[in-house]
């Protein structure tokens, strides 16, 4: 007994990192919150003969301790849940975890896609909490450009376009292909010391992620530009776009097809500021 408890007690005070570590804890403790949080984290598992989804683990998460901010959060991104017989919506949710923490940088630009809502008893709209956001973390390279998307405020009492927001975003992770393709749709600026027109802007964004259709679109509506030191053509962008779209086996109608219109007109309806799904990736 001596034993079991000194073990769980390194379990607890270490960092979980690995799904076996995660399940390893939660048989010794089937009542540790961050165990159970860590464990949605890793994508679920099985624990003791029965499997746990994401969202699953979060609720066990919950019902061990109402109080675990990151649990709340994670729930809202996979579409809420049923939490001691109360149902939440993602939006509850990303309020709930808010309640707890309110420097929960997460939670903020999540409830910022889900339109603002009252925490606390004070409502936030979209943009406040993409405000509150960067008050906490002013290097959120994804709050920059959730602020862009939204059409740019006022951080620290300077106003910031949509272009400055998306300058922002990559001057604190120049490997966001999307905030280049936002910026390119912009009209382009400058980067790090170094002027990009729109054309470059998408094209850095292709170099990134080559199977990104809305870059490709964009640069196709371009004219076309370089990539890694070849050309492509207006023409050859639109391939691109049909080769990836093909490889994903979705149906494209757009060269030829009746009621679509011309390829510029189909490009243009395409070439529009792309926003962000809530989260890259959930927190431990």
């Amino acid at each position: 007994m001596v034993v079991q408890s000194v073990q769980l007690a390194e379990l607890c005070s270490a960092q979980p990192s690995t799904l076996q570590h995660c399940i390893q804890l939660l048989v010794m403790n089937p009542n540790c919150a961050q165990g159970w949080t860590n464990l949605g984290v890793e994508g679920g598992g099985t624990v003791s003969g029965k499997h746990y989804t994401e969202a699953e683990c979060y609720i066990r998460a919950l019902e061990a301790d109402p109080t675990c901010a990151r649990a709340w959060t994670n729930l809202g991104l996979e579409g809420g849940g049923l939490v001691q017989n109360c149902r939440y919506s993602e939006t509850q949710c990303y309020i709930q975890a808010l309640e707890l923490d309110a420097k929960d940088v997460d939670a903020w630009t999540s409830l910022w896609y889900h339109g603002g809502g009252m925490v606390n008893g004070c409502w936030y709209n979209a943009t406040d909490c993409l405000l509150q956001a960067l008050k906490v973390d002013p290097a959120c390279s994804r709050a920059w450009f959730d602020l862009g998307v939204q059409g740019g405020g006022a951080v620290s009492g300077k106003l910031h376009t949509p272009a400055e927001c998306f300058i922002k975003s990559l001057e604190y992770d120049m490997l966001d292909f999307e905030s280049w393709t936002s910026l390119g749709l912009e009209g382009g600026g400058v980067v790090a010391g170094k002027t990009y027109t729109d054309a470059q802007c998408y094209a850095h964004a292709v170099k990134l992620n080559p199977e990104y259709v809305p870059a490709w679109e964009s640069l196709a509506s371009a004219g076309g530009g370089y990539i890694q030191g070849k050309q492509y053509t207006k023409a050859q962008c639109c391939q691109q776009v049909l080769d990836i779209q093909s490889r994903r086996t979705t149906s494209v109608t757009c060269l030829g097809s009746a009621g679509k219109g011309s390829l510029s007109e189909w490009l243009q309806s395409c070439c529009t500021v792309v926003h962000r799904p809530p989260m890259l990736g959930k927190g431990k």
